[in-house]
């Protein structure tokens, strides 16, 4: 159509269909974005669907089939480059950032002579971990900091937990020996007992310890992710965190144990011993991390049941099929932290818990959710 004509006549171009154009709905915040000459980053895929990325968020790119052809025309000649049935939708998401974690736990530091091997070997590159893994720069960012990545001559690199506990433990049994108290770990000391890279040893305390400070390191070319560090008034001076001391030795007896439950009474005696005197620990540190599950022939035996909320599978349905056969039922404090990374943007807890499962009362009056598959 034109402004004084009712008819407009349209013609094939000579190189339809042009298989080099797609249409893309996009939204305000996208439109934005362009205008603003800002990055936008299409992320593919052989094992899953292509991504639009801005700085700070990510978007599944979904077909959108029509029943009517939609028409691409040359605004100056009037030729038609190409007829589709389709076009691009964009979906916010949460990025599957677990990729991440298994992909530098691939490389993951074991032992202190891994540092004398190729540095170049060691851990991945931002630019590297940027071309891998689909979402945004921001979302990356913030993962990496929760996983507690060290960068290393320039490479995110993390260490193994084996060799993570190996060198907290290293460092309470110095404190043992030595009579110190856990709120005043003298660094000074650790470092000259404990045979370990001094940046890796700083690394842990920083990942065990109580405030948010920094503890400095000789190595200006090794810094910490983490949030989490510490040191009191004295900088030579470490305040370890009792929470999450209980959280590690907790993990410890739950990861090594053969059994793949443990009874609850059992756990809690051997966590118990497993800390400095004077600490006491409360399951409700292990929200999570573990679950309690009731045997549904003997109400009065209840087991203690590790889940490692990252080897979940990242598509909701899958994963809470996974967690229902772990245990029939859960409260919403429960389940909560295995879900919550797969919650699409814009969806509240309770409307994605109902999606997936449905709410009952107890007998004893408790308020708890099954499958509703």
């Amino acid at each position: 159509m034109t402004p004084n004509n009712d008819n407009q006549v349209i013609t094939f171009s000579s190189d339809y269909p042009n298989s080099e154009y797609r249409f893309l709905e996009a939204n305000q915040e996208i439109l934005d974005q362009i205008k603003n000459n800002k990055k936008l980053v299409i992320k593919g895929s052989l094992k899953d669907e292509a991504v639009l990325c801005t700085d700070d968020k990510t978007f599944a790119i979904r077909a959108g089939h029509t029943s009517n052809s939609m028409l691409l025309i040359s605004k100056d000649s009037n030729k038609i480059k190409v007829a589709l049935q389709y076009h691009l939708e964009l979906t916010e998401i949460q990025p599957k950032l677990n990729v991440l974690k298994d992909l530098l736990y691939s490389k993951a530091i074991n032992n202190s002579l891994d540092f004398e091997d190729d540095e170049s070997s060691l851990g991945f590159s931002f630019d590297e971990i940027i071309d891998r893994i689909q979402s945004s720069e921001k979302e990356i960012q913030q993962y990496l900091s929760k996983l507690n990545t060290l960068i290393y001559k320039n490479r995110y690199i993390i260490l193994s937990e084996h060799y993570e506990f190996k060198i907290l433990e290293l460092i309470l049994s110095e404190a043992t020996i030595g009579g110190w108290n856990l709120d005043s770990i003298p660094i000074d000391k650790c470092m000259e007992n404990i045979r370990a890279p001094e940046f890796i040893l700083k690394h842990c305390l920083q990942l065990y310890s109580k405030q948010k400070s920094s503890l400095s390191t000789t190595n200006e070319e090794t810094t910490t992710t983490t949030t989490t560090t510490t040191t009191t008034s004295n900088e030579n001076i470490c305040s370890l965190d009792f929470n999450k001391i209980c959280i590690f030795r907790a993990k410890q007896l739950l990861t090594l144990s053969t059994k793949s439950n443990m009874k609850f009474e059992e756990f809690m005696d051997n966590w118990k011993d497993t800390l400095p005197v004077g600490i006491q620990p409360n399951f409700s540190m292990l929200k999570g991390i573990a679950i309690l599950i009731t045997s549904p022939t003997n109400p009065k035996e209840i087991s203690v049941k590790f889940i490692d909320e990252s080897t979940l599978p990242s598509i909701p349905k899958a994963r809470f099929k996974e967690l229902f056969q772990i245990s029939t039922r859960w409260t919403i404090d429960d389940i909560e932290p295995f879900i919550k990374p797969t919650i699409p943007p814009g969806n509240s807890l309770e409307q994605f818990i109902l999606t997936y499962s449905r709410p009952i009362t107890t007998s004893t009056g408790e308020k708890m959710i099954v499958t509703r598959f």
